[in-house]
């Protein structure tokens, strides 16, 4: 066999100091990361399966209500050890949710699913389409316009009537 006698020897130390860099960074980039957590506590119970909905802070800058309270909350970014950012949301913006209405939500909000109008008996769209708007949820996700369409907020209804 050959050997490069110009080639660096690496060896058994040269190792382990580069997978302690290795492991440096990736602790590193975990401690950057961002979950935002959502809590609607009046929206679910000991038995349901979902008590909390995590997301990516892009996720959660979907909403304008969201947004907001996370630049006004600076001490997130100061507070490296701080993985996670829980937010409960006021009773008021979801009033007459049920659970499976907001899972739904999550999971259109996040695109883990797409709206779909058959589903009418399963979900209560119009209270979908309520909590949208209580919480702002940007109009460049295509769901929420497909919902305002089809179930137009109390404004437009009204704005339609006296016109």
């Amino acid at each position: 066999m050959q050997t490069d006698d110009n080639a660096p020897f690496v060896g058994y130390d040269d190792i382990i100091i580069e997978r302690q860099h290795e492991i440096q960074l990736e602790k590193k980039s975990l401690r950057q990361s961002r979950t935002i957590v959502l809590r609607f506590p009046y929206s679910v119970s000991l038995e349901s399966k979902r008590k909390e909905f995590k997301m990516s802070y892009n996720d959660a800058m979907a909403s304008e209500f969201i947004s907001t309270l996370l630049d006004i909350d600076e001490v997130m970014e100061e507070n490296e050890h701080d993985k996670e950012h829980i937010i409960e949301i006021p009773k008021a913006l979801y009033r007459g949710v049920r659970n499976r209405d907001l899972c739904h939500f999550i999971d259109l909000w996040l695109g883990e699913c797409v709206y779909m109008s058959h589903h009418k008996d399963r979900y209560n769209f119009e209270a979908i389409t309520r909590l949208c708007g209580s919480l702002g949820i940007s109009r460049e996700l295509p769901f929420v316009l497909e919902l305002e369409a089809e179930y137009p907020p109390e404004e437009f209804k009204n704005r339609h009537r006296i016109l």
